[in-house]
């Protein structure tokens, strides 16, 4: 699958409208349902086309009110070009149709819009929590991509170091930076997918301290050199809310410090609790706000800074929301040159009682095992690293070279991939198999979000990647085991 397939693939996540124009206000790509939504005739989209252009077909909709069509969508794109326009309103056609419209102003000179009929707001609860996502994602989008992009540079001059001196050692230091640089990618990588899943994750027992620390790892990443962050998230100390809201409840009032910084400043993290109640707390030493703009601060979409763009994201508003959503309360103490301390509030629970297996301590496996891997490079290094825990390894590309190699071989397990080249994804073969051979176990990966992995049958075995090779010891293992015990 190439990247123009992969950026389809997550603007298909949204249920919404999504139209995105480049630097130079050109639209560069939109999803079905923006299309659906019918601000502008499907016949008139296409790629590059000026947004001045848009704004004129969308005031030939009547969505701009009664007058002159060019002369009410050049008013629309000066303001926006501007950025002076709002970061959301609602158009009404004449005909009485009503269209919500969410504007980010990104910091690579994208906009990016999402757009939903009235109809589907009445009926579709989870938009505003979804939009958050996609406003934090937005907003820390530069800084993500510089560092991974320089995480990828370690790695290659580590890779590159080995590659020349011939007499490196297996623990040398550049096996071990490139390691640590393969890790932290990964956790900014799962931060990232955490944000865009289209769907709400359920209430569950969250430890609010662990979800600080969460967040550390990605802003250590995106946050400025001028800016020191300091991070106490406590003792585990436990609310019941939605996991991936409470992330970007987090991120959201961080990235508003941040924004409120422009010179540098200290940005501090801290969870506090008692007996009733977790509070963490996101303090800033920027430049606050006067009594009049704190009376308006939950209704803004930013800090009120005077000198910044409409709206970069949802902000307080849907801060504040979530924190109603959860039974909690969000507050804010804002003096003028002395910097915001915001504070979100929420019932503290007691911990669930789980059952965690034990570690398996390290040991060579042994059997063997069917790998369903696309990708030549991945299938190659996974190869290498099952070997070298013991297995007898069949590499295959897709789901019908595993079936005829599980039709002439004897195996103890497969590993797949869900994302496969060809008919038939991870999934296929794993439905495939369970009506061919119940018991035969399979274990299947990704690294992919999981708009695929919501379909995964109940109890089967799934790991991410990148591997973990203790992470893949153990579920391999236990694998094994099970099946051994089977057997009798």
């Amino acid at each position: 699958m190439d990247d123009s397939s992969r950026s389809d693939e997550v603007l298909d996540i949204c249920d919404h409208g999504v139209a995105i124009h480049d630097s130079n206000h050109q639209l560069v790509t939109w999803n079905d349902t923006f299309e659906r939504v019918g601000l502008v005739p499907e016949n008139e989209l296409r790629e590059g086309l000026p947004l001045s252009d848009l704004y004129r077909l969308v005031a030939e909709q009547g969505f701009f009110g009664s007058g002159s069509s060019s002369e009410l969508a050049r008013e629309r794109y000066e303001r926006l070009r501007r950025r002076d326009a709002p970061g959301s309103e609602i158009l009404r056609s004449a005909d009485g149709r009503e269209i919500l419209i969410r504007r980010y102003f990104l910091e690579s000179g994208h906009i990016a819009a999402l757009f939903s009929s009235r109809d589907t707001l009445r009926t579709n609860t989870t938009f505003e929590p979804e939009a958050e996502r996609f406003s934090v994602v937005g907003r820390a989008a530069s800084g993500l991509v510089h560092n991974l992009n320089n995480l990828l540079t370690v790695v290659q001059g580590s890779l590159e170091s080995i590659r020349d001196d011939r007499q490196a050692l297996p623990d040398s230091d550049s096996l071990r930076v490139a390691q640590e640089a393969v890790e932290t990618s990964a956790q900014l990588t799962e931060s990232v997918i955490g944000l865009i899943r289209s769907s709400a994750d359920p209430v569950s027992t969250v430890d609010a301290a662990d979800a600080v620390e969460s967040c550390t790892r990605f802003l250590e990443r995106i946050l400025p050199q001028n800016i020191a962050l300091k991070v106490d998230p406590g003792d585990a100390v436990y609310v019941r809310v939605d996991r991936s809201r409470l992330v970007s409840a987090i991120l959201n009032l961080s990235l508003n410090a941040r924004d409120s910084m422009p010179h540098g400043g200290r940005l501090s993290l801290r969870v506090q609790s008692d007996l009733a109640h977790c509070e963490i707390v996101v303090r800033d030493s920027g430049h606050g706000m006067n009594p009049e703009s704190l009376a308006r601060a939950h209704e803004h979409l930013d800090r009120g800074r005077s000198e910044a763009p409409v709206a970069s994201g949802l902000g307080l508003a849907e801060v504040k929301r979530f924190a109603s959503d959860s039974n909690g309360v969000l507050k804010l103490e804002k003096v003028r040159g002395f910097g915001t301390t915001a504070s979100l509030v929420l019932p503290r629970v007691e911990s669930e009682t789980e059952s965690h297996p034990d570690v398996r301590e390290a040991s060579t496996l042994s059997g063997r095992l069917l790998l369903v891997e696309a990708d030549r490079m991945v299938r190659s290094a996974t190869t290498r690293m099952l070997e070298r825990l013991g297995l007898e390894v069949t590499p295959t590309e897709n789901a019908t070279e595993a079936i005829v190699a599980l039709s002439t071989g004897e195996f103890d397990l497969a590993l797949s991939d869900i994302d496969l080249s060809g008919e038939w994804s991870g999934l296929d073969f794993y439905s495939f198999m369970q009506r061919r051979e119940p018991d035969f176990p399979i274990v299947l990966y990704s690294g992919w979000p999981d708009s695929a992995e919501q379909e995964i049958p109940i109890g089967a075995s799934v790991l991410s990647k990148p591997f973990d090779v203790e992470d893949v010891r153990n579920v391999l293992g236990e694998v094994l085991e099970s099946r051994r015990r089977v057997r009798g």
